[in-house]
């Protein structure tokens, strides 16, 4: 039987807990889609950001500001708690449709031109009737729109780190050897 060195066990270990704990990621990867939004309103401005499942077209979070210089309103949706956000749409359009939880009257709704959920674009801008009605009075988008935010790239970082380490280990294992 043949004794192996520590770094060769080291490298061993890392390409185990990399096989182990990286390769089954992709076949957990989330349907969440997130989109970073801004827009500009005849008198204030929109600014946060949606999160929703692609496959069943349900609202995950949000969080949009609305600010006019003389009041500012959240309209948030967090994860447990159903209702007071939604997407829909017609044959031509999809909305994204929020109710402030601390004043039912403060509502928001955004419009863009429709695009399959399960498909989401890169970036997409908001079309009238967008606008925001806040204590009675309505306010219209001007301009707006909406940029896909990046998912995040741990594990990638992690799974080529644990590679450089692997590959680094074993090839000090062989110069130690052919020495």
């Amino acid at each position: 039987m043949k004794v192996i060195g520590v770094k060769s066990f080291v490298a061993l270990l890392c390409a185990l807990a990399f096989v182990t704990l990286l390769l089954p990621l992709p076949a957990y990867a989330d349907t969440f889609v997130s989109y970073d939004l801004t827009a500009t309103l005849q008198s204030g401005s929109l600014s946060g950001q949606f999160t929703y499942d692609e496959q069943t077209g349900a609202i995950r979070s949000a969080d949009i500001v609305f600010t006019d210089g003389s009041s500012i309103v959240t309209f948030t949706c967090p994860v447990s708690v159903n209702g007071p956000c939604s997407i829909g749409g017609s044959a031509s359009q999809n909305s994204f449709n929020a109710t402030d939880l601390t004043n039912m009257s403060n509502i928001l709704g955004l419009v863009w031109s429709r695009f399959p959920l399960t498909s989401p674009p890169s970036s997409f801008s908001f079309i009238a009737p967008s606008n925001v009605l806040v204590g009675g009075a309505r306010d219209y988008v001007v301009s707006g729109n909406a940029v896909l935010t990046p998912e995040p790239a741990g594990s990638t970082l992690l799974s080529l780190g644990l590679s450089f380490l692997i590959l680094a280990g074993f090839r000090r294992c062989k110069h130690t050897h052919q020495s």
